[in-house]
């Protein structure tokens, strides 16, 4: 559960500065190693595009 929750949040992250990944899927996504192990990555931000979005409205 931690894990997808974490995935989430990163994909919210990069909304809330105007990026939109275009391609979501698990191979975009990689878990940190050592002391780091507990952490995810969202990967691959070649496919994105960035608008500008009031997160107001």
């Amino acid at each position: 559960m931690r894990i997808s929750q974490q995935a989430l949040e990163g994909i919210w992250d990069l909304h809330l500065v105007g990026f939109i990944h275009r391609d979501i899927k698990p191979q975009n996504f990689a878990i940190g190693i050592g002391d780091k192990n507990d952490l995810i990555y969202v990967l691959d931000l070649g496919h994105h595009d960035q608008k500008f979005v009031s997160w107001e409205q």
